[in-house]
């Protein structure tokens, strides 16, 4: 189990510091189980909350996504 909060407070996004960004937060949640010998399954969560944020001026990052990944590595 895991999670990760990001915290940026409001920046500028040109030199003059006239065109300001707001802040934001964002939660990432992430879980993983054994499944057996050489088997893992993980799901992760990123931007839980769906947060709306721009990191540069009209470019608009992802909302929420899910990603759910099975691992295998065989033992040696």
């Amino acid at each position: 189990l895991g999670g990760t909060f990001f915290a940026a407070s409001r920046s500028y996004d040109d030199p003059a510091n006239t065109r300001e960004l707001s802040g934001y937060g964002l939660l990432d949640l992430r879980a993983g189980i054994v499944l057996g010998k050489d088997w893992r399954l993980q799901a992760e969560v990123n931007n839980v909350f769906d947060k709306d944020y721009e990191t540069s001026s009209f470019f608009n990052q992802p909302g929420r996504t899910f990603f759910v990944t099975l691992h295998y590595a065989p033992a040696p």
